[in-house]
């Protein structure tokens, strides 16, 4: 798809959960910035962080484990090794097996994205791999980190669970 039109950064305040990173060398181009691939994985593993430390997901356990099915990034500004950055994290929707999040890289004190994106993570089960409806109580947690307004935020059509 062409996108003609620039996007406005998203802001700072519009993301409930902060988290504080040190870049790494291998996170960046050979210029020293960091490549929106690697954002996303930094992302990624500041999402299953803060799942880890909620209890959402603890090892060993027949909890439903988070995947990413998906993410797309878009640069605005440049992030340079050596450097910190801040992740942004937000819920734009919840789904049966799924949480669709708006995530975003800040310079320190900077108002404005320096990168934003998306990532979708799906629940399966640790042993079939098959996904599961994401669990009450991360349900009762997500809400409280939805977009503002929290018009995006969705509740699933059925808690049946998923076959398999």
């Amino acid at each position: 798809m062409l996108i003609t039109q620039p996007r406005t950064p998203a802001l700072r305040t519009a993301f409930p959960l902060l988290r504080p990173l040190p870049l790494r060398r291998a996170d960046c181009d050979p210029a020293g910035y960091l490549d929106p691939a690697c954002g996303a994985v930094l992302c990624d593993g500041a999402l299953r962080q803060w799942l880890a430390e909620g209890g959402f997901c603890p090892r060993g356990s027949a909890a439903p484990m988070p995947v990413c099915a998906e993410s797309a990034f878009r640069r605005h500004a440049d992030l340079a090794f050596p450097g910190p950055v801040e992740i942004g994290m937000r819920v734009a929707r919840v789904a049966l097996s799924s949480v669709r999040w708006d995530v975003a890289l800040f310079a320190p004190d900077a108002p404005e994205a320096a990168l934003e994106g998306r990532i979708v993570q799906v629940f399966l089960h640790p042993e079939t791999r098959r996904p599961m409806p994401v669990a009450a109580a991360l349900r009762t947690a997500l809400a409280g980190l939805g977009a503002p307004g929290g018009g995006a935020l969705a509740e699933t059509r059925s808690t049946t669970p998923l076959p398999g």
